[in-house]
């Protein structure tokens, strides 16, 4: 069997780094929980003497001063090693994934396809996103290949001699896959690299490792029996809407999952299918993504049901932050896609059905435009009249997505010694010297993702009617808008 390890040492801080691209060179230090405690779960290579994997964070602080710390965000790591991954099943059918940066390539065949290692190389090399230290190795099993790729150079690729068991000699029993326990233990006999292991036989090692032994023999003498287990390729269906502003109403979230969950079963490749698992993901302002995966008792074969069965999850553990945006994944799917299925649902008798088969009997005349919407109360009670409602089309399948209402628009206007404002009602009227009728104040100042403060005014106009405008001090700006 022939096999390429694809190596991207310290992956999280390596797509920390395309995001962050003035931290290069500088030494930076990832933290994540682990249970009730903070540990450091990557660094750059500037820390490797000091710091290492699992270590508590202010362990690692201390030893690393002056270091950048950056909050991990797995979701995103997963997003893009996924990514790399299902690039890598379109040139080789069986890869295996090893750990987080770290992935197994089945060569057997692809010389067919490809020609030599080197041309193999270049074509594994290629799915890797530019700016990605990746180094390949290449050998007659999953160990060899990673100690492989451990000797090439970064963006190169180095193939082990056929002598595995002098090739190993030379590492440290750490890049041995052995527990840690075991990896303790042979440091306490004075073990330290793989060459230290020869002289020492199948029952002695057994004996003081149990069945592990076995597998620290055999790797000792450049033997990984360890099969190459491929990736499955789990079917998904993904949908994505993008929150018209940062919100923290739970309502919010309800109505863009429901929108996003009309939308998925619209497809038909869901026609006669249930979903067995719903992962979300929500957009967070500043910070790590939130996500949760839901599994359902029993395949779910409508939006309806989907969205109460997250609705009843979501209220007991709700994001915490403001969400930009929302993300949805269904699979676990069992039944068949079925073309009468559709034709089931659209004949139908329900209201909400046919208004929506009226709205794209008419959208050819609006140029492609929804003629039909709904308005939705998001957050009756915000102060900011702008968040309390939005609208949205009623085809699930329309490209528009959710739109506020009563949004500001600025007026000309300034305040006139405190107790009248001028003010240009429109385009087609001169200034005009209001009175206030009322007066108040909005003030968010702990809002996120940005405060908010409003010095609000209505006005009765010379021709008896009322206009509400407000100041932004912040801006320093007028605005005219209905509260």
């Amino acid at each position: 069997m022939s096999l390429a390890c694809l190596l991207l040492p310290h992956f999280r801080v390596q797509v920390e780094l395309q995001r962050h691209p003035e931290l290069k060179d500088q030494p930076v230090l990832m933290a994540a929980a682990s249970g009730s405690k903070r540990i450091a779960v990557d660094h750059s290579e500037h820390l490797e003497k000091l710091v290492t994997r699992g270590m508590p964070l202010h362990e690692a602080l201390t030893c690393a001063a002056g270091t950048t710390l950056l909050e991990a965000d797995e979701t995103h790591y997963r997003e893009v090693f996924d990514g790399i991954l299902e690039s890598m099943l379109q040139r080789s059918p069986t890869v295996e994934e090893a750990t987080l940066g770290c992935a197994y390539v089945g060569l057997d065949g692809l010389d067919l396809l490809y020609g030599n290692d080197a041309l193999l190389a270049t074509m594994i090399h290629g799915v890797i996103p530019h700016g990605f230290d990746a180094r390949l190795g290449i050998g007659e099993n999953k160990f060899i290949a990673y100690l492989a790729a451990q000797q090439a150079d970064p963006g190169g690729s180095f193939k082990a001699p056929e002598d595995t068991k002098q090739f190993v000699r030379p590492f440290f029993i750490d890049q041995m896959p052995v527990s840690s326990e075991a990896q303790d233990r042979l440091h306490q006999l004075g073990l330290h690299r793989i060459g230290d292991l020869a002289p020492f036989h199948l029952g002695p090692m057994q004996a003081q490792f149990g069945p592990e032994g076995r597998l620290i023999r055999e790797l000792a003498q450049g033997i990984d029996s360890r099969p190459l287990t491929p990736i499955h390729q789990e079917e998904r269906i993904t949908e994505r809407i993008e929150f018209p502003y940062a919100s923290v109403s739970l309502d919010m979230l309800t109505l863009g999952l429901e929108m996003l969950l009309k939308r998925a079963f619209a497809r038909p490749e869901m026609r006669g299918r249930f979903v067995g698992k719903a992962a979300v993901e929500c957009g967070v302002n500043d910070a790590p993504a939130w996500s949760r995966t839901y599994a359902f008792k029993e395949g779910l074969g409508s939006p309806e049901l989907a969205l109460s069965a997250i609705q009843a999850r979501l209220t007991i553990d709700p994001p915490q932050r403001a969400i930009e945006e929302v993300s949805l994944a269904l699979s676990d799917f069992t039944g068949e896609p079925s073309a009468q299925g559709g034709i089931l649902r659209n004949t139908r008798d329900s209201r909400a059905e046919r208004l929506v088969d009226v709205d794209r009997r008419l959208q050819p005349h609006l140029n492609g435009s929804p003629a039909l919407y709904r308005v939705v109360d998001i957050a009756p009670g915000h102060p900011l009249p702008e968040m309390r409602v939005v609208q949205v089309p009623i085809d699930p399948s329309a490209a528009q997505r959710m739109k506020p209402l009563n949004l500001p628009a600025p007026v000309p206007a300034r305040l006139e010694r405190g107790s009248a404002v001028a003010v240009t009602p429109s385009a087609k009227h001169r200034e005009q010297i209001a009175a206030i009728e009322d007066s108040w104040t909005v003030d968010i100042w702990w809002w996120a993702p940005q405060p908010a403060k409003r010095n609000y005014y209505r006005l009765c106009l010379a021709d008896n009617t009322t206009m509400t405008v407000f100041h932004d001090p912040l801006a320093g700006k007028w605005y005219r808008q209905n509260y």
